[in-house]
């Protein structure tokens, strides 16, 4: 009798933590990355001083698309604080290409000089 209740109590308490366990459910369906110059994705910046005062900077940008798939039955993101966060963490050869080409690491924002 106590090896059953024993038994029993291991099952309920495996059963328990199976189902509250914390494994992602967030799956990574598709990504792209482009350069883009597009006013409609990046802005633009007005000019208000000086012979060009009134026309628009158009900045080019890496621009990424993203398409995550729910897997779980938990809604996932929403508004405020439990709202989705991403980070994109770059290799490091996009890393070094961005340090050579403008001087510095564009993913570091701590590194920018004003």
């Amino acid at each position: 009798m106590k090896r059953l209740l024993m038994l029993s109590g291991l099952i309920l308490l495996f059963t328990l933590l199976t189902a509250c366990s914390s494994n992602s459910s967030l799956e990574l369906v598709k990504s792209k990355v482009d350069i883009v110059n597009d006013k409609s994705k990046v802005g633009a910046i007005g000019i208000t001083e000086g012979d060009k005062k009134g026309q628009e900077l158009i900045p080019t940008a890496l621009y990424y698309e993203f398409e995550i798939k729910n897997n779980g039955n938990k809604k996932i993101g929403g508004i405020g604080d439990k709202r989705l966060q991403v980070k994109i963490e770059p290799n490091d050869k996009l890393a070094a290409i961005s340090k050579e080409t403008v001087g510095f690491n564009i993913f570091k924002p701590s590194l920018y000089i004003l």
